[in-house]
């Protein structure tokens, strides 16, 4: 089997060829619709040859997207909401340039015929890389995955271990957790199912114990016991045949752009800061203002109705809470006053709290330049005082109405480190495309919520094996192996 690197870059190629050659089809599929099928006939020949150019060009700016938005489907981790959003932004991106590039060089198309074309792209786009997440899920069915077992019991374990599970192209099975019998193994707020262990055996036994379940790799993710323990265990793992990987200590640094450097046999990690330039962060902030004031007429009718409900109701109709923003700076945040918590919520105010309508003043904290449509939830200075150090990287960004951690299910009632390990992934991949397919998302999540009033978006996990592992019961042997 290739290395998981190699076959990534294998699928994105597969994905990348897929799709060049679905715009071919679509670009025919839609000119045989809009002149054959209908009835019309092209004016000539050559309309046929003009509408090939044309697919030509889409596909050279395509490929351009599909670099820059990582449109592949798989490098961010396999997430239905999250690809469709994204290959939807690509579309409408790719049209907007085909647009423009049509209107500056005078050629003018039939408006049915760039509908077809747009649609069978979609289409196309999302079922190719769902056939193709269904030809890596059959492969990781009929046991061509490796077994893997993740060294450690804090939350940068458990955090490898999701990302192991968001990505079944590298055809890797996260089967349990291997830590010191010291250690209690500290699960996501999200398990509520007890991971079953193993009784606790020595670091030899541990070996004989992970062979005998047919362990592939061990990857290693800031365990707590020694290093001379470690060292030892690592050396056994090698010699039983397992991989071993290694996570980091660094890791906690995610507005770093992490690169390895091999130097003469010697592994060093380069961490770049990245910062995203001024005239970016201008042009957010003009997004923001344009789109929040479309917005904010918008949903004018729905707070006028829900601010009346509430007065006939003797409450107020909005409640302000104070809020750490930009660099710990305290803002009033609005809210319609509506407690999205409370069990005896009905008729309008339950579709309020349900649909998190109860945000939507928050259109003027964006207007105001308080808070961004897109960027980490702001909280309040009680549990700011509480970050650590590296949680308080995420007051390096300006609050948003949503973000990755919403997306992905969580919600204020959820622990600041579990929120802020996505709002650090935003900021590190941030990109105006990036916003605007998590924009989409969100309305991806309100659907959903709409459907299923009962459904939540955070995907739960069946508990895992833990192999524990008793490194001090021969740790005065450690030295002399």
């Amino acid at each position: 089997m290739a290395p998981p690197n190699v076959m990534s870059r294998r699928l994105q190629f597969a994905v990348l060829l897929t799709d060049l050659l679905w715009i071919l089809i679509s670009a025919t599929a839609a000119y045989l619709l809009r002149y054959r099928i209908n009835g019309l006939s092209a004016t000539n020949h050559r309309s046929y040859i003009e509408c090939v150019l044309v697919a030509g060009v889409a596909m050279v700016v395509w490929a351009f997207l599909f670099t820059r938005m990582r449109l592949d489907g798989f490098s961010d981790g396999w997430e239905a909401p999250r690809v469709l959003s994204q290959v939807t932004t690509g579309v409408l991106l790719l049209s907007c340039v085909m647009l423009s590039a049509a209107f500056l060089a005078r050629q003018w198309y039939s408006r049915l015929l760039l509908c077809y074309f747009g649609a069978f792209l979609l289409i196309g786009f999302v079922a190719i890389r769902s056939l193709v997440r269904a030809f890596v899920a059959s492969r990781f069915r009929n046991r061509a995955q490796q077994q893997v077992v993740v060294m450690g019991s804090g939350n940068i374990a458990r955090e490898v271990a999701d990302k192991i599970r968001r990505h079944p192209e590298l055809m890797k099975n996260v089967v349990g957790f291997l830590y010191s019998a010291n250690d209690l193994p500290l699960g996501s707020p999200r398990i509520d199912v007890a991971a079953p262990a193993l009784p606790p055996t020595s670091t030899v036994g541990v070996i004989e114990l992970l062979k005998k379940h047919g362990v592939d790799e061990i990857v290693v993710a800031h365990p707590r016991a020694s290093a001379s323990e470690i060292q030892k265990l690592l050396r056994l793992s090698r010699l039983a045949g397992i991989r071993v990987s290694l996570v980091p200590e660094g890791y906690e640094l995610y507005l770093s752009k992490a690169s390895f450097l091999d130097v003469e046999g010697l592994p060093m990690l380069c961490l770049e800061e990245r910062r995203p330039k001024q005239v970016a962060v201008a042009a957010k902030r003009f997004a923001d203002l344009v789109i929040a004031t479309a917005l904010t007429v918008l949903a004018s009718p729905i707070v006028l109705i829900a601010a009346a409900s509430l007065i006939l109701s003797a409450k107020k109709p909005f409640k302000r809470e104070l809020r750490c923003g930009l660099h710990g700076r305290l803002f009033l945040m609005w809210r319609i006053n509506v407690d999205r918590d409370a069990t005896e919520l009905s008729g309008l105010r339950l579709w309020l709290a349900r649909l998190s309508l109860t945000e939507l003043p928050q259109l003027l904290n964006v207007v105001l330049g308080d808070m961004s449509l897109v960027g980490p939830r702001p909280e309040s200075p009680d549990r700011v005082k509480h970050y650590s150090e590296w949680q308080r990287q995420r007051l390096s960004a300006k609050p948003g109405l949503t973000g990755l951690a919403q997306v992905h299910g969580l919600r204020e009632q959820h622990a600041s480190e579990d929120k802020a390990r996505f709002d650090l992934q935003y900021m590190l991949h941030w990109s105006p495309l990036l916003d605007l397919s998590l924009l989409l998302q969100t309305l991806w999540t309100v659907a959903i919520r709409i459907s299923h009033p009962g459904s939540n978006a955070v995907v739960t996990r069946t508990p895992e094996r833990s192999f524990t592992e008793v490194l001090d019961v021969d740790r005065s042997h450690a030295g002399a192996d």
